[in-house]
């Protein structure tokens, strides 16, 4: 008799943790939902629109591999400039470097400022460095500079972004680069060097 009435506790209490269970699962599906609304409201603020064609951008300063700072100006009198944003840690960055550097030796005896720009800090990006084979490619970290990301719109890398000599925006290639967009972005680069020549 003891025996029954000591199963029937055990079932009842079985039955209350499930039910409880339950109403816990349900709740949590239901506070996942409205995360997941929040977080995917929240990304769309804060993901800033990439640059675009004629928008102006202002100088920046950066931390040259040797410690000293540096600081990029636009002047109508300047030069152009083309810049390799990327992450050390950027699978797709990786798959960009070959092509910046073929970008880069077909470019770097002509009047165009070309700067590889790391977001991480200047001592991961030495050690970066170090691991390659690395080219004269000038690199930099602009961690330094907390407003470049913001400005620059970076919100994802790799980024490959051709600026006139004024600061005005004449092109931007977002992600891993295709060999058509390397044309793209040498033909852009060569003859806006020579109508400035």
């Amino acid at each position: 008799m003891f025996k029954n009435k000591k199963i029937g506790w055990i079932q009842l209490l079985s039955i209350v943790v499930n039910i409880f269970l339950l109403v816990e699962v349900v709740v949590l599906a239901l506070q996942n939902r409205a995360l997941r609304s929040q977080m995917s409201t929240l990304s769309k603020i804060i993901t800033p629109d990439p640059l675009v064609i004629n928008d102006t951008v202002k100088s920046f300063f950066y931390q040259k591999i040797d410690g000293n700072i540096d600081t990029i100006r636009y002047h109508p009198n300047g030069k152009s400039i083309l810049l390799f944003v990327y992450s050390i840690t950027c699978p797709y960055c990786e798959k960009n470097w070959s092509l910046w550097e073929d970008i880069y030796n077909k470019v770097k005896n002509k009047n165009l400022n070309v700067l590889r720009l790391s977001i991480n800090t200047i001592e991961r990006t030495k050690e970066h460095l170090l691991k390659k084979q690395t080219d004269d490619l000038r690199t930099g970290s602009v961690a330094v500079d907390t407003t470049f990301r913001r400005s620059y719109k970076i919100s994802n890398v790799p980024q490959t972004i051709y600026i006139n000599q004024n600061g005005v925006i004449e092109g931007v290639w977002v992600g891993e680069l295709k060999p058509d967009q390397k044309q793209e972005i040498l033909k852009r680069c060569l003859k806006s060097i020579d109508i400035n020549n």
